[in-house]
């Protein structure tokens, strides 16, 4: 069975996310409304591609990426990381 997690999403403007297989969109769900569809898939596609990004940089040998930048979350959002 084919993990839809680790494939990308569209949304509908029903409402329905699909995954883009090479065999046909597969439909993932469905969510109350179009622009949450649009922001789930949004959000899952960005967390995928990030997670893609990693592993390329692991597999290639990079332990350190330079010039990014990122925020982490914590108490009073005040922490900022340079990755």
């Amino acid at each position: 069975m084919t993990d839809l997690t680790q494939l990308p999403w569209v949304a509908q403007a029903d409402g329905n996310l699909y995954a883009v297989t090479p065999d046909g969109n597969r439909n993932v769900g469905m969510m109350v409304s179009a622009e949450a569809a649009d922001e789930a898939a949004n959000s899952h596609n960005a967390a995928l591609a990030a997670r893609k990004l990693e592993d390329r940089a692991r597999r290639s040998g990079v332990t350190r990426m330079t010039g990014l930048t990122g925020v982490q979350l914590g108490h009073g959002n005040t922490q900022n990381n340079v990755f």
